[in-house]
């Protein structure tokens, strides 16, 4: 299988290191995994989505990004609907994806496991034609988000002293969106302070980032925050690193194949997969099932052997299986 390495080299894992540092290093490491492969280490951006054309017009077989989720969502995008599996190496912040796939978060680690990976698909799902993978948020969560973004250059303690600054004051100021949804057709009239559609289904709520999801299941799940004061927002906060969120009553859930959002808000504020974009209503959600080749580590429970469907996934794969 012919594979190329793709790395956002601005990724918080590699910026200390020079580009040509970063792709010999990697190389080295695929090369002790048994696979020969090219490495790009690109900064984000056109550059990186320039790389990611190349790769496709060289007729790439696997296409292993390595970088933060934006970087996987963004290469997702231009992989759904296409014959080239996906691989990913964790090198960003919370690396949804990777935890999904049951990819090891260190990174010899993680190509050791895709060296023995298998091909299976997954669902993506898509909001006004941008792809995701994870989930979409409107309401105070993009505020917090870009947020923390800002100050990703800080450093110690002093950073997250004014974050939890930032969280109070978003929270103290920010209003409650009214929107128009359409939920399988079905016309809701909501007022809240978070929308969540996210692909697929949630199954465990144990951490602030839940990484027990069903990948396949071709539906999206539809989060609307019923929080009404300060005090409740401040409980959910709270609630969602320690778990139990799914439980809180004020939450309702529901699961759709398709979303329409219609705002009063020229634009809506909206995050996905760890970017965050102004978008003009309405916003239209729809799943994608099984449009993504992905590769997974073998013997792991996502990993799929040839019999269930699976196929062999990259180079190091087409020479050994996953167990020897």
């Amino acid at each position: 299988m012919t594979v190329t390495v793709i790395l956002n080299r601005q990724a918080g894992s590699l910026i200390a290191l020079s580009p040509a540092e970063v792709r010999r290093q990697v190389a080295a490491w695929f090369a002790d995994a048994g696979m020969a492969v090219e490495v790009i280490a690109s900064p984000p951006g056109p550059p990186l989505a320039a790389a990611i054309e190349r790769a496709l017009a060289d007729r790439a077989e696997a296409l292993i990004v390595g970088g933060g989720d934006g970087t996987v969502a963004s290469a997702a995008g231009r992989l759904a609907g296409t014959d080239t599996a996906l691989g990913v190496l964790p090198l960003g912040t919370l690396n949804l994806l990777a935890k999904d796939l049951e990819i090891p978060l260190d990174l010899p680690a993680a190509i050791r496991a895709l060296a023995g990976a298998w091909v299976r698909a997954i669902d993506v799902a898509e909001v006004n034609g941008h792809v995701y993978l994870n989930n979409s948020v409107l309401g105070l969560y993009p505020s917090i988000a870009q947020a923390r973004e800002r100050l990703r250059a800080a450093r110690g303690w002093r950073r997250w002293l004014v974050f939890v600054k930032v969280v109070a004051r978003t929270i103290w100021f920010h209003n409650r969106l009214k929107l128009e949804l359409e939920i399988d057709g079905r016309p809701r009239r909501v007022v809240t302070v978070g929308l969540v559609i996210a692909n697929n289904t949630y199954h465990a709520d144990t951490a602030a980032a839940p990484d027990f999801r069903t990948l396949d299941e071709g539906v999206l799940s539809v989060y609307i925050s019923r929080h009404r004061g300060r005090f409740d927002l401040l409980r959910l906060l709270v609630t969602v690193p320690l778990g139990g969120w799914q439980h809180d009553r004020a939450l309702e859930i529901t699961t759709a194949r398709t979303v329409v959002v219609h705002g009063r808000r020229r634009r809506l504020k909206v995050a996905f997969d760890g970017e965050v974009m102004r978008m003009a209503p309405p916003l239209v959600y729809r799943v994608r099932p099984r449009a993504l080749k992905v590769l997974v580590p073998a013997g792991t429970p996502r990993g799929t052997p040839p019999s269930a469907g699976g196929t062999r996934g990259t180079a190091g794969a087409a020479t050994r299986t996953p167990t020897e």
